[in-house]
């Protein structure tokens, strides 16, 4: 499959943001033919309208667009092009503050599929009736990327903060609790490469997901790279395979036993590794990125 990709490069210029998507897409270009066509990608002209884009590549099966709310970006014509199908995979938040915004774009695009990331998401996108096809991507996880590495776990826990703190409102809480332990905690953000080193430092890697109960990107990467992860009930748990006690560890969404259970699972360092092996094996065999690229075009194939 041929496939122009909309979208802005998440590995340049500052190397912040979501490193999950521009993982997904380079999987993708591995898998099939790409053209990359955004703001940090080669031969980018921002003055090229989509007509101009299109003259210079023939063939093209799809065009997906891949953005977050704050970084889209469309080439002029963009929205009247129908001989060719339009995907777009969502790539961030979709809620009460930036739904209005992408309810419009997508009303006015009209994309042949939409993909969520979330089951909530997907239910709200049929809910406010956006034209096109609705489907469920999760996500998933570059293992290549997102690995066990052989150093030492120097730190107790870990909270590793990167999306905006409005999505994560209960992040100060979090933080209080933390600090009020006496541990050698790391509490702050980290991106890219320091995001990894960090999860494969930690013993324990704390998230929470009280004001949206998503299973997002991050139970995949702290799996992925062999590190116990403790956190709040996600609202697709079950239906995607995790196990509370297997591979994972839930807390109470009002922190009540976030202490207890930090303590308890810091002195039976068996029973923790033991719990952080069996998620690494599930999310490495069940959720990996190559694996989720294929369904990805399978789901567009159907």
């Amino acid at each position: 499959m041929k496939i122009l990709l909309l979208a802005w490069n998440r590995d340049w210029p500052k190397r912040k943001g979501n490193w999950n998507h521009e993982l997904f897409r380079r999987e993708l270009a591995r898998q099939h033919e790409v053209i990359f066509w955004g703001a940090g990608y080669d031969n980018y002209n921002k003055r090229l309208s989509m007509d101009d884009v299109l003259s210079q590549h023939s063939n093209i099966d799809i065009i997906l667009t891949h953005y977050e709310h704050r970084d889209k970006y469309f080439p002029v014509g963009f929205k009247n092009i129908k001989h060719i199908p339009k995907i777009h995979l969502c790539g961030g938040d979709y809620d009460e503050i930036t739904a209005p915004g992408w309810n419009a774009h997508f009303n006015s695009t009209k994309y042949d599929i939409i993909f969520g990331r979330y089951l909530s998401m997907v239910e709200d996108l049929k809910r406010y009736k956006v034209p096109g096809i609705i489907k469920f991507l999760p996500w998933s996880v570059d293992t290549n990327k997102y690995k066990k590495l052989n150093i030492k776990k120097s730190v107790d826990v870990a909270a590793i903060f990167q999306a905006h703190a409005r999505i994560h409102s209960d992040r100060r809480l979090l933080k209080n609790r933390l600090s009020k332990m006496i541990l050698n905690s790391f509490i702050g953000t980290a991106w890219f490469e320091e995001y990894i080193q960090k999860i494969n430092e930690s013993k324990i890697c704390i998230s929470s997901n009280v004001k949206f109960p998503r299973l997002s990107g991050k139970y995949y990467e702290i799996l992925a790279c062999g590190t116990f992860f403790l956190t709040t009930r996600p609202e697709d748990f079950g239906t995607l395979g995790f196990k509370n006690g297997k591979h994972l560890i839930l807390y109470e969404n009002d922190f009540n036993d976030l202490e207890s259970q930090i303590k308890y699972f810091l002195e039976h360092e068996e029973e923790r590794e033991k719990i952080a092996l069996e998620g690494m094996k599930f999310v490495r065999k069940y959720h990996n990125t190559e694996l989720r690229v294929k369904e990805f075009i399978e789901l567009i194939e159907d």
